[in-house]
């Protein structure tokens, strides 16, 4: 299991085995070129009820994840460029939840995970949330206390 996904399967593992409050890893906002709010996280169970909850507030969902196993990726390098190709998204997860409140339109989305390059097209709606997601060849693995029986 590579580092990255390790820290977030522990992390996980640690917040539904536990009573005890378990700190959570801070999620990182920032703006678009547009303006709209942009948020990556979901390291911990946490994290990831909190950015479930702020869905609503944003036009396109990005969810990176191993292929194969489903295992949740971060540290994917996202470049976002609107359809006139300015680049409106340059940021690195700190999670495998990308949220962004776009303006409507057509865009391209770029996801660099280590040696491999994904590329995407998506139109983001005037209303409601458009979701992406990006299955990189990994050996990441779920917690075998994570997984579904």
């Amino acid at each position: 299991m590579n580092r990255i996904a390790y820290g977030i399967a522990a992390a996980a593992f640690a917040a539904l085995t536990t009573t005890a409050p378990v700190p959570a890893f801070a999620v990182v906002e920032g703006k678009s070129t547009q303006g709209g709010a942009f948020v990556s996280g979901g390291v911990t169970v946490g994290e990831l009820r909190d950015l479930e909850g702020r869905k609503k507030d944003y036009r396109l969902w990005i969810l990176t994840a191993a292929k194969g196993s489903g295992a949740h990726l971060a540290g994917v390098h996202v470049k976002i460029t609107d359809a006139r190709g300015e680049v409106v998204i340059d940021t690195e997860m700190d999670g495998p939840w990308l949220l962004a409140d776009l303006k409507p339109g057509r865009y391209s989305v770029e996801a660099k995970y280590n040696e491999q390059t994904l590329r995407r097209t998506t139109t983001v709606p005037a209303t409601g949330l458009r979701q992406v997601i990006l299955y990189f060849d990994s050996t990441a693995e779920l917690s075998p206390d994570l997984q579904r029986k």
